[in-house]
């Protein structure tokens, strides 16, 4: 057994999944085997001084993408940031950074044991990882012996373990045997294509044309890996070649964004009866904020949602302070939560403030759950 121990030195991993667009938001979590090994290559050549790739590095390359690994995850929740690219001319573009938040590290577990000298060439390019994803998750890659407790297991199944799992498509190299049926594969389309093509044209392909047919296709598993993305532009691809899906199943809500734990002294919970929301726009106009004459039922939606998020995890149901009762028997003087819309800015007859009043106070009882909602 081989434990890869990745600690992220900011306590964040960037990285987009393949197949999306960075201004959608999604964290690749955890790391896809794809990316793991294309790190370790690209180490050898801009830290090690590789001009090609070494045979004891194929091999454990090969060795890798042949049997993926098991996961074991730290606590995680997603955040982001944004902020304005320059493009020309004094133009900016907004792009939306989304990362995770990690509260540990994360460890790969490949069922496989390398060799002595495979093994010393990994620690070295373990040693030589500056980071994982984009440049701004800075890690530190290193083999352990054990693993430390307090991780969740993720695990690569076809079907999920149980209710309590979520799936995940993690891009991973395909292992050498299924690398080679794909590429034979791969050179018979070519090569029907170019036969098509020239027959449509009346003149039937010549051997030259034949012989270019897989010239654009990797040999093995590394190259593959190492393709480009100008590479993958020019060709056509969709996905980079020799490569396949795998299904991971990690426990449900491994990277959901939780608000901001809130454990206010006893006598704030008597004084906190109000909070204002502000809501964002990211247009100039401002016209996705809500419009004042859907008021009623925007706020009535909010409602509903703090109701819901109040009732997460508490056996007596949602909060007093956003139903107006307790355990059915309605609360007098109409001291619960009231939503109120504002326009406070200059965009007139838009929402772009909510103002929540509870005369009874968001925290009356400790646990019902109103400052996880308001959070």
């Amino acid at each position: 057994m081989l434990l890869i121990q990745a600690r992220f030195l900011s306590r964040r991993f960037h990285a987009t999944p393949w197949g999306h667009h960075v201004n959608e938001g999604l964290v690749e979590w955890p790391p896809s085997p794809w990316r793991l090994l294309r790190a370790l290559l690209s180490a050898g050549f801009t830290r090690l001084g590789w001009t090609a790739v070494p045979e004891n590095a194929v091999a454990l390359i090969e060795l890798l993408a042949s049997n993926p690994p098991r996961y074991h995850l730290p606590p995680a929740t997603t955040s982001h940031t944004r902020h304005y690219m320059p493009l020309y001319a004094g133009k900016t573009t907004r792009v939306i950074d989304a990362f995770a938040s990690v509260g540990g590290p994360l460890v790969f577990e490949f069922d496989v044991n390398p060799e002595p000298e495979p093994l010393a060439l990994l620690d070295r390019l373990l040693a030589s990882v500056p980071y994982l994803g984009r440049a701004e998750s800075t890690v530190e890659l290193t083999r352990i012996d054990e693993i430390a407790p307090g991780h969740a297991t993720c695990e690569q199944s076809d079907a999920a373990p149980n209710v309590d799992n979520e799936g995940v498509a993690l891009l991973a190299p395909e292992d050498a045997a299924a690398f080679v049926t794909w590429r034979e594969a791969a050179v018979r389309d070519a090569i029907a294509s170019l036969s098509a093509g020239a027959n449509a044209k009346g003149k039937p392909p010549t051997k030259k044309d034949l012989a270019k047919a897989g010239a654009s296709l990797p040999r093995n598993i590394v190259e593959a890996l190492m393709a480009t993305t100008p590479d993958l532009q020019r060709e056509g691809w969709s996905r980079p070649p020799g490569t396949r899906w795998l299904s991971y199943w990690r426990p449900r809500g491994a990277l959901e964004a939780r608000p901001r734990a809130v454990s206010p002294s006893p006598s704030r919970r008597e004084r906190t009866d109000t909070v204002l929301f502000a809501l964002s726009s990211d247009t100039v106009r401002a016209d996705v904020l809500p419009a004042m004459r859907d008021a009623l039922y925007r706020m009535e939606a909010l409602h509903q949602a703090l109701v819901l998020k109040s009732a997460y995890n508490r056996p007596d149901g949602p909060s007093p302070c956003f139903t107006g009762s307790v355990k059915g028997d309605r609360i007098p003087g109409h001291r619960h939560a009231t939503l109120i819309p504002l326009t406070l800015g200059r965009r007139l007859g838009r929402i772009d403030h909510v103002l929540v009043h509870a005369p009874m106070g968001f925290d009356s009882n400790p646990g019902d759950g109103a400052f996880r909602a308001l959070g």
